[in-house]
């Protein structure tokens, strides 16, 4: 059915949700645009299962609860749907006419980036977030070598932004006040290979 879609054509969100309700890819959708997610590699995978494991450890005892890449984010702005590699959420999640798999407010988002995606998930991705009154923090990770950076909201307008490149040391992520080794985000990845 995926293989049906049609660059010209313009989908409705009903058809967008049932679309992917047949579909084994995950699909994002995008001004009436439906696109598929390129299959993440194992690299990308491993990051972002460390990434998953390292919040959740975190921040077990707390506010926030931690979801994986299956979990969709509504942008209402203009009426967007993505996935991001991991999402934070403060408190209770708020969902989209309450389909469970999809959430309106996420607090810190992570994207590792891969060479399919980085320009976009570094340029439009990140514009398409900011959009969201919830978001502060948004998180990418390189996975052809060793940076990590984190964008956090100052205010509206404003984003401090830190980078990390060494494994000795740590990413402190404000909006939920940890910080994460990098030698734990990087675990069990041979840089030297890439």
């Amino acid at each position: 059915m995926v293989a049906l879609l049609s660059p010209e054509t313009t989908y409705s969100i009903e058809e967008y949700f049932e679309l992917e309700a047949q579909s084994i890819e995950k699909l994002e959708y995008y001004d009436g645009k439906i696109t598929k997610m390129p299959g993440a590699s194992y690299v990308h995978n491993r990051i972002a299962t460390n990434v998953l494991i390292a919040l959740g450890n975190a921040l077990q005892d707390s506010k926030f609860e931690v979801n994986n890449s299956d979990t969709k984010i509504h942008i209402p702005s203009i009426e967007s749907f993505v996935y991001p590699d991991a999402v934070v959420i403060c408190e209770k999640p708020l969902f989209y006419q309450n389909r469970v798999d999809t959430i309106l407010n996420p607090l810190l988002v992570v994207e590792v980036l891969s060479p399919s995606t980085e320009d976009y998930d570094r340029g439009e991705k990140f514009y398409l977030y900011r959009s969201l009154a919830s978001f502060k923090e948004y998180v990418v990770i390189h996975q052809n070598h060793i940076l990590v950076s984190a964008f956090f909201r100052l205010n509206e307008k404003d984003w401090r932004t830190d980078d990390v490149v060494n494994l000795s040391e740590s990413i402190h992520l404000q909006s939920v006040d940890v910080k994460l080794k990098l030698s734990d985000i990087y675990r069990g990845i041979d840089m030297q290979s890439h």
